[in-house]
């Protein structure tokens, strides 16, 4: 059996691969983030007898035979000197790592260390890294996660392997480094505390961008218990978790709330939060119908809250400065606009722990159906949940169209499409749809089976040129002029290059930032409730020209539909 059975390297060099025919050892390399800019561990290997995740602190329950420092080559230890030795090494490590516990790192979700904190079996250990990172001495100070001083403190819990990441893991070196994020930290009487509704990965990927930017997390709300506690591991020991959203609305101390849930219940979650008196950061596609979208729009307005709809586009520096260059008169009169995206993907497959699963509460007012794993995956890809990716990836662009067009709403929808590939699916993987408005035609093509171009763009066509965004930037072609009659002329020179802009073209930061302001200010945000009812609006036209198979229409009052 191999001497060293897990090493640990402290530092920033990344450690060689052992040797793959060397006896005895499974390679088992997955990075962890753990007290990132003062101490990496990027690989756990573990040997035959190993069956767990070592511990960092319980280093004899998990068969550590030797571990490698930066200055040094490999120590092997005795068994009672295992503790002794990780705890001098982390504490001299980095002399700033107090300034580093105040914020906790995204761990890697393939590799989450779910170890059950061991405050009675270490508490010497415990004591001396609540003092050392807080200052403070003795358990009676450590009464909370924040003191006046913002300093983070280990509110007396014992230091496991969990504990000691949970809470100290920090954020790397590019977002230490960036302004907005070392600049942007709230006082203590103008903190802004958050709540989620629906915290699966793209809730708690928001989650991590909030705190980022200075936010705290007070709740989080979510049907199925592995979610919440994913959520409750990133909003800190100070929040509480609930699995009825309006538990949490009932929070005097909650400010807003981030909706991330399947957009059957966006209807009900938003106009819930903005009467208990709380402003909303809501996900696209806004609503799940023509009627609900009406209606939110109605609630939002008949309040004085806040509400920005996750279409961060409108955020982007980049997508400005096209629109800048519309305005001035590049492209002259726009007569069509391609919207696309392609994408090559699968269904979830994911188990679901069904006793872990509110599934009558997920399924809430959409209508009521037996349990079924892929439904719950997979709820984008059914009707009852959603509009498909007609809505869901449809809202970016079409938003952007409307935007850059001064437009509102098209008089008429045509769409034809079909399930090809993500067979149980109802809404379709793959489908054309088009968009009659009064001075131009639009079609938006998505493709789900097939990576081509992958990604999505964006073509205006007009009779002065044409502008073409990608998630790599645009680009302006020139349109020559003929002179007349039916003559025709070709490019006769290679495309213009793509030009790159700063913060790229899907911006959720700043479009987060500019929610946090406006809630501060009481300014409209970027994607106001209409803005995201006009965007979904056009693509539930799409929807029901789709169903019906035929033209839809959509009235001047923007609500009434004929086909």
């Amino acid at each position: 059996m191999n001497n060293y059975a897990v090493q640990h390297y402290i530092g920033i060099e990344v450690a060689e691969d052992p040797p793959a025919q060397q006896p005895g050892f499974n390679t088992f390399h997955k990075p962890v983030r753990a007290l990132r800019a003062a101490v990496f561990i990027p690989y756990f290997r573990q040997v035959d007898r190993v069956n767990q995740v070592p511990d960092f602190f319980n280093l004899g329950k998990s068969g550590l035979d030797g571990l490698r420092l930066a200055r040094g080559g490999r120590h092997h230890l005795k068994q009672g000197q295992r503790n002794r030795r990780i705890q001098k090494l982390v504490l001299q490590c980095h002399r700033s790592l107090s300034a580093l516990c105040r914020c906790n790192g995204r761990r890697r979700k393939s590799y989450q260390l779910r170890l059950k904190r061991r405050k009675s079996q270490q508490p010497a250990l415990s004591r001396k890294f609540s003092q050392t990172l807080t200052g403070h001495r003795g358990p009676s100070n450590l009464k909370s996660r924040r003191q006046s001083s913002g300093r983070f403190t280990m509110a007396g819990i014992g230091i496991s392997r969990r504990g000691f990441l949970g809470s100290t893991a920090a954020v790397g070196l590019g977002v230490l480094a960036h302004p907005s994020f070392s600049a942007r930290a709230f006082g203590a009487n103008d903190r802004i505390v958050l709540g989620i509704i629906g915290a699966g990965g793209m809730g708690r990927g928001h989650m991590e961008n909030f705190k980022n930017l200075g936010a705290e997390w007070g709740a989080v709300c979510d049907v199925y218990e592995v979610n919440l506690e994913a959520g409750l591991e990133i909003a800190g020991p100070q929040s509480k978790g609930y699995a009825d959203h309006r538990k949490l609305l009932e929070r005097k101390d909650i400010d807003a709330v981030l909706i991330a849930t399947p957009e059957h219940w966006h209807h009900n979650h938003l106009v819930d939060t903005v009467q208990a008196g709380k402003d909303a950061y809501c996900e696209k596609p806004m609503s799940w119908s023509i009627e609900q979208g009406a209606d939110m729009v109605a609630q939002v307005r008949k309040t004085d809250r806040i509400v920005q709809v996750g279409m961060q586009r409108r955020s982007s520096p980049a997508i400005h400065e096209c629109k800048q260059l519309i305005e001035q008169g590049m492209l002259g009169e726009i007569n069509l606009v391609r919207a696309e995206w392609y994408w090559n993907v699968n269904l979830r497959t994911r188990y679901v722990l069904p006793n872990k699963l509110d599934w009558d509460r997920f399924v809430g007012p959409a209508r009521k159906q037996p349990f079924d794993a892929v439904r719950y995956r997979n709820w984008r890809y059914f009707w009852d949940f959603s509009g498909g990716n007609m809505t869901d990836q449809g809202t970016h662009l079409v938003d952007v169209v409307q935007w850059f067009t001064n437009t509102t709403q098209p008089r008429a929808a045509y769409c034809s499409g079909e399930v090809y590939k993500l067979q149980p699916s109802e809404t379709p993987d793959t489908f054309c749809a088009v968009f009659e408005y009064p001075r131009f035609t639009c079609t938006w093509t998505l493709c789900y089976s097939n990576s081509f171009q992958s990604g999505w763009g964006l073509v205006f066509q007009g009779q002065k040129g044409t502008l073409e965004l990608c998630e790599s930037g645009y680009r302006i072609y020139g349109e020559p002029w003929t002179g007349g009659g039916t003559s025709y002329s070709r490019w006769g020179a290679p495309p213009p290059q793509i030009e790159k802009l700063p913060g790229g073209l899907t911006s959720t930061l700043p479009h987060i930032q500019n929610f946090l302001e406006c809630v501060k200010t009481r300014k409209q945000p970027n994607a106001t409730v209409e803005l995201g009812h006009q965007a979904v609006r056009t693509l539930h036209l799409a929807n029901v020209a789709h169903h019906k198979k035929t033209r839809a229409a959509l009235a001047e009052d923007g609500t009434t539909v004929t086909t």
